[in-house]
């Protein structure tokens, strides 16, 4: 029996029906759509990893904890570097399962999943994404922010010198700021001159860390007011430069007059 006559056969004996066309493009697209799911996924990733590292209190870990090596190991993201490598994993699995998946090494294929998550997670570090969402998840997740995102509850303990909020009322002249905490209560902070930035109003509406000592019911003397994170310090110097530059095109018309 030649080979065509033995797979006749074959199909015959078990029962084997030509599989249609709509079926084969709906598997091949669903693959390319679960790869780019997972791409996307591990992008979000990335870029919440980022943010936890870049964004870790390396400037006031020694008011946190005592020894830096304990600092890096209780702060490290975990969570979100298995979860990386893990999407990483599935985008390469699902990827290699594409009609022309097999054609390419593994190293092409963590090139263009390590190179478009950087790229997309980049994107979704500078616009901020990845910053609300970690605090989006630490509000609405239960177990994140005790588990994942840890950095919110080490700045909600007042009894320990450490606080934070959004600003909500910047009073100057009677060396007090008001900001609301993350459970939505709303906090009396004493400062000084030396305690505040050098533009105290850029402060408003954005969200501060503060190291003090908590001197009341809701009441709290700062030693320390620093941003939340780096894209809000680079936010303050720029509107500070900027008005900066606006007061002094003013003075000069004002000198020309």
């Amino acid at each position: 029996m030649d080979i065509a006559n033995k797979i006749l056969d074959t199909i015959e004996k078990e029962h084997i029906t030509p599989v249609p066309k709509w079926k084969c493009m709906v598997h091949s697209y669903g693959i390319w759509v679960m790869a780019g799911v997972f791409l996307i996924l591990s992008s979000f990733a990335a870029a919440i990893l980022v943010e936890m590292i870049v964004d870790n209190d390396w400037d006031v870990y020694s008011d946190i904890n005592g020894s830096f090596i304990s600092f890096v190991i209780e702060t490290l993201p975990y969570v979100w570097f298995i979860s990386l490598v893990v999407l990483y994993l599935l985008f390469r699995y699902t990827f290699r399962h594409t009609k022309q998946g097999y054609r390419y090494t593994w190293f092409i294929v963590a090139a263009v999943a390590v190179g478009g998550s950087i790229m997309v997670g980049s994107l979704l570090y500078v616009t901020g994404v990845s910053s609300e969402a970690n605090m989006a998840l630490s509000h609405h997740v239960p177990g994140y922010k005790d588990v994942v995102y840890k950095r919110v509850g080490r700045w909600q303990k007042p009894t320990k010198g450490r606080l934070s909020g959004v600003v909500s009322l910047v009073e100057e002249e009677k060396n007090i700021i008001k900001i609301i905490d993350t459970g939505r209560g709303e906090w009396v902070i004493i400062v000084t001159s030396s305690t505040l930035p050098q533009n105290t109003r850029m402060l408003s509406e954005k969200r501060v860390r503060i190291i003090g000592v908590q001197t009341g019911d809701k009441v709290f003397t700062a030693n320390k007011i620093l941003p939340w994170g780096v894209r809000d310090k680079r936010k303050i110097m720029a509107e500070t430069k900027s008005e900066r530059k606006i007061n002094e095109v003013r003075n000069i018309k004002q000198r020309a007059r």
